[in-house]
């Protein structure tokens, strides 16, 4: 990769990156783990009817964009058989890739 000229180069290469990066780890997720999140729904019945007393699992989006900046959402669960979840995404569950990367890079 060449070096950047300038900040703003610096950032798309680091924003493209963690694009690339945080895409490759959805390679290893089989679509049996794989749960549709749409505007009116999170179905996870067939989770909750056979998951064990307590099941821990995370709702990770792919990434994507907000302000020229990488983002997703991420939200821990704990299932439990019977249990209905109701979910909002909002900025308390929004992670900033860009933060999580400086962190890590330090």
């Amino acid at each position: 990769m060449k070096k950047a000229k300038n900040d703003t180069e610096k950032t798309l290469q680091i924003n493209s990156g963690i694009k690339v990066t945080w895409d490759h780890l959805f390679d290893a997720v089989k679509g049996s783990e794989l749960y549709l999140l749409t505007k009116n729904a999170f179905v996870l019945s067939n989770v909750a009817d056979y998951a064990k007393p307590k099941t821990k699992m995370w709702l990770v989006s792919k990434m994507f964009y907000l302000d020229n900046k990488p983002y997703c959402y991420i939200i821990p669960l704990e299932l439990e058989n019977g249990t209905k979840l109701e979910l909002t995404l909002n900025s308390t569950n929004l992670t900033s890739l860009t933060e999580l990367y400086n962190r890590i890079k330090k």
